[in-house]
């Protein structure tokens, strides 16, 4: 079974197959203007269909360091800390240097508690250093980055969580 697109042809109301239509399921004919994809068990040479990647313009912002931490994964998504202990965070992004400070908001997710730390960005390269004042589950992502930054300046950003204990 492959996934084929090929083109919409009606004859009345009844959707022209280009083979047995027994031989095609899962039919859509509303994801692409004027063509038809379809799930095909035949033998003959469709085009197969893959769809397009979206493309999304919004910067990634990719975690490529962490210092401070105890214990963090080899993805840089999760660390543990103690309280008190400042973390310090590098990573990539594709924005242009600024003098305006880039906040990263922080939240704890067990009281909602947020703290803002300052980041600065160098020649793409993001640090921000956190000093994590109490214990808890602390999480940041870029829905919650996006919320602190002007439409046209929201990334993409897989986000990191950590546990900071006593």
């Amino acid at each position: 079974m492959k996934t084929v697109i090929f083109d919409l042809v009606r004859d009345g109301a009844l959707l022209v197959y280009p083979d047995d239509e027994a031989l095609f399921s899962d039919t859509d004919v509303t994801s692409v203007p004027g063509k038809v994809i379809a799930q095909y068990a035949g033998e003959l040479e469709l085009d197969v269909y893959t769809p397009e990647p979206p493309t999304d313009p919004r910067p990634l912002l990719t975690v490529t360091g962490m210092t401070g931490a105890e214990y963090q994964t080899a993805d840089l998504s999760y660390f543990e800390a103690t309280e008190g202990a400042e973390v310090v965070f590098t990573g990539t992004i594709a924005i242009p240097d600024s003098d305006r400070p880039f906040t990263m908001p922080i939240i704890r997710r067990d009281t909602g508690r947020t703290i803002f730390a300052r980041a600065s960005v160098t020649g793409g390269v993001l640090t921000a250093a956190v000093r994590f004042p109490m214990s808890g589950l602390w999480e940041t992502n870029a829905e919650l980055v996006n919320q602190y930054r002007e439409p046209g300046e929201h990334l993409r950003f897989n986000g990191i969580r950590g546990v900071v204990v006593v």
